[in-house]
C-alpha cells in the first residue's frame, strides 16, 4: 500500500470518529436539555443563589394560565390515557395520576407546599416534603435551608450532600 492511500485511510478514519463524537454529543445536550425541561427548574436556579436571583413568577401569567388549564381533582378528572399518555397539568413533570395517587401533591400547582422549590425536585434531589414547607419542622422553610447548604429533610445544622452529576 502506498504512502499517499495510508494517509487517506487514516483521514477517512478521524473523519469518521469525529462525526460519531459529534453526533453523541448532540445526543447528550438535547436529553439533558429534555431533562431540564422536565424538571421546571434546574438546580443552579435553586441551590445557592441569592433570593434576588431565583426565578421571579409573574402572578398574572400564572393566573392566565391556570383559568386556561382544566382542574384537576380526582383520577376521574383526568383525560383517558389514549387521548394523553403524559398528563401533567401543573408542568412540573410530575404525571397528574402520580400527584394524585403516589406523591398526594397538588397537580394543578408545581409547588404544592408554596416554598419556593417545585415538587419533583424536592421529592427527588432535596427527599424533602412537597406537602410541608418546612419538612424538617425545624422552624426554617425548607428553600432557605437549601440557599444555606442545609439539608431540609434533616433538623439542625445537617449539611447538603454534594450533589452528583450523571448522564443517563
Amino acid at each position: 500500500m502506498e504512502e499517499k492511500e495510508k494517509k487517506l485511510i487514516i483521514v477517512i478514519g478521524l473523519v469518521f470518529i469525529l462525526i460519531i463524537l459529534g453526533f453523541l454529543v448532540a445526543f447528550f445536550v438535547l436529553k439533558a436539555k429534555k431533562a431540564q425541561r422536565n424538571q421546571g427548574q434546574s438546580l443552579e436556579q435553586i441551590q445557592g443563589l441569592p433570593k434576588e436571583h431565583l426565578p421571579q413568577q409573574d402572578l398574572n401569567q400564572e393566573e392566565q394560565k391556570d383559568k386556561q388549564k382544566p382542574k384537576i381533582e380526582t383520577e376521574e378528572d383526568l383525560i383517558e390515557p389514549e387521548e394523553n399518555l403524559f398528563q401533567d397539568t401543573d408542568g412540573d413533570g410530575l404525571e397528574d395520576k402520580e400527584e394524585i395517587n403516589i406523591y398526594k401533591t397538588n397537580p394543578n400547582d408545581p409547588d404544592t407546599d408554596n416554598d419556593g422549590i417545585i415538587d419533583p425536585i424536592e421529592i427527588f434531589v432535596f427527599k424533602s416534603d412537597p406537602l410541608n414547607p418546612d419538612s424538617d419542622n425545624d422552624g426554617v422553610n425548607d428553600k432557605e435551608e437549601i440557599l444555606q447548604g442545609l439539608d431540609p429533610s434533616l433538623p439542625g445544622e445537617a449539611k447538603l450532600p454534594p450533589i452528583e452529576h450523571t448522564s443517563e
